[in-house]
């Protein structure tokens, strides 16, 4: 955020009075903006690199290898995918080796699955979450591993993990599925439900939608922010009667969730847009109330935009707040709040549908599969649109932008632990 360039060598003989002056200077501006010495990391630097097979063999396991690069750490990657699209998305954890290398494999699938789609989801030491492209794999039906489709299939045990209800469905396309077994995911690491992966059906009807930390990796490596979900803390509370995901209820359950305490009036930092930052910067302070149920109201020294805030904090620590003077929605872009660091942001122009590459600009699926001769309609040219480069605005988006930061002796802890319970009625 804050580039230091360093001054010319000049000789010029400066008096120690005037050293002394330029220090008191420089305490009393750290004093009244409290400039942190590092600011979130912004945009992550995320690199994926991944060879994709060309298609999968009926009645074999499927490995998956992945080189995952961030200067902020790489603290999970997961594989998403699924065997049909009728069904939610479980994941697998993937194994780090050497060279940044992960790795992991997925179950035999029965023989009526045609194709397999999975996709990367990397969290980095700013628990940023960067999306990979999602890949697709059909079925080779020139080769049978197996003639008769079972034999020597090890007995492997395969973990997976799920962040929504209905995935019960998904062992109908598990060739064994006495040897997988499904767990679910803490609220807090819902990191598929931000990425926007499951619909509102699957999700129950109480979300709501921002942009919360979750990025995206277009297939030439651009980074752009992804407007995902969040369940409420209402949601994660109401009874099973209310037709709300078994799968976010039963993970809520004595659950023990250390949700980011905010609750202060010593908040210090700096206002500024993405695009203008010089002409836009400006000290901020600001109060923050957090209630009990999640509910924030958050006021700073601004005046009109970006003053006065109404909102609520999530069990993931990200924010999704309302501005009382335009309102517009600010979240938490760049990854959770904590109890000392909070960054909200909101897009000055949001990316639109232009962004998306048209409709016509898909192959038929018939072309996608490499197993079969592709017909004549493959081998016809794509619309000029679709070769054109993207507008740049697709990819940097100006933001309006408040980070604020408390010291450690300034924090006020209302209860760092909040315990979240099934309602009994």
């Amino acid at each position: 955020m804050f580039v230091i360039r360093p001054l010319k060598r000049r000789n010029v003989v400066v008096p120690v009075t005037l050293i002394c002056m330029f220090l008191s200077m420089a305490l009393l501006l750290l004093s009244v903006v409290d400039i942190p010495e590092a600011w979130s990391a912004g945009v992550p630097e995320t690199q994926v690199y991944h060879q994709q097979m060309s298609s999968f063999l009926e009645g074999s396991s499927l490995p998956i290898e992945v080189i995952v690069n961030d200067p902020a750490g790489v603290t999970e990657v997961r594989c998403y995918f699924r065997f049909d699209s009728s069904v939610p998305f479980v994941y697998r954890d993937m194994v780090g080796a050497k060279n940044n290398i992960f790795t992991t494999k997925l179950p035999v699938a029965t023989s009526t699955v045609q194709k397999i789609e999975y996709r990367f989801l990397v969290v980095n030491g700013q628990k940023q979450a960067i999306l990979s492209p999602i890949y697709t794999l059909h079925k080779n039906n020139l080769i049978k591993r197996y003639a008769t489709g079972v034999q020597n299939i090890t007995e492997e045990r395969y973990l997976l993990k799920a962040e929504v209800d209905g995935v019960g469905t998904v062992n109908n396309f598990f060739l064994q599925p006495a040897n997988v077994q499904i767990s679910l995911t803490r609220s807090q690491d819902h990191y598929g439900v931000l990425a926007g992966l499951y619909s509102r059906e699957q999700l129950g009807s109480d979300i709501v939608s921002g942009y919360f930390g979750v990025f995206r990796l277009d297939p030439q490596n651009n980074i752009v922010a992804v407007k995902g979900s969040i369940v409420t803390r209402r949601a994660l509370g109401v009874s099973v009667s209310q037709g709300k995901s078994t799968a976010v209820k039963e993970a809520a359950v004595g659950e023990q969730v250390s949700v980011p305490q905010i609750s202060g009036s010593s908040w210090k930092g700096l206002f500024w847009r993405s695009n203008d930052y010089d002409n836009t910067v400006k000290p901020v302070t600001a109060t923050v109330t957090q209630e009990a149920n999640g509910k924030v109201l958050v006021t700073t020294s601004l005046t009109g935009l970006g003053h006065s805030f109404e909102g609520e904090i999530y069990n993931t620590g990200h924010l999704l707040v309302y501005d009382t003077y335009d309102d517009e929605d600010w979240s938490t872009l760049d990854g959770p709040a904590t109890d000392l660091y909070i960054k909200i942001e909101d897009f000055v122009v949001p990316p639109t549908d232009f962004c998306k590459r048209p409709e016509e600009c898909k192959r038929p699926e018939e072309c996608l599969d490499p197993t079969v001769p592709p017909p004549e309609i493959c081998n016809e040219p794509l619309p000029a649109i679709c070769y054109e480069p993207l507008p740049n605005e697709c990819v940097h988006w100006p933001l309006n932008i408040i980070e604020l930061k408390r010291s450690t002796n300034e924090r006020v802890p209302i209860g760092a632990l909040h315990l979240l319970l099934l309602s009994s009625d």
